[in-house]
């Protein structure tokens, strides 16, 4: 059980959302996503996907958002 011992570990965060939603489970997708995000706001992958996830759940005003976070943040 990792989370419970690293909740602040950023890509077991990104990881979880991305395969809850490759599972379908949009919002366990949006749940980890987010929790990613609050722990690193620079993480341009998690800005990706969460756009994504925002935008099969409807939410095109977030999911542009994080598309715009997205381009900002700088790629290492």
């Amino acid at each position: 059980k990792p989370l419970p011992v690293y909740p602040d570990y950023v890509l077991l965060r990104l990881y979880l959302g991305e395969a809850w939603a490759r599972q379908g489970d949009l919002s366990q997708a949006r749940a980890h996503l987010e929790a990613a995000i609050r722990i690193n706001p620079f993480d341009r992958d998690v800005h990706g996907h969460l756009a994504e996830v925002y935008k099969q759940l409807g939410e095109p005003e977030l999911a542009q958002r994080e598309r715009a976070a997205h381009a900002i943040v700088r790629a290492d």
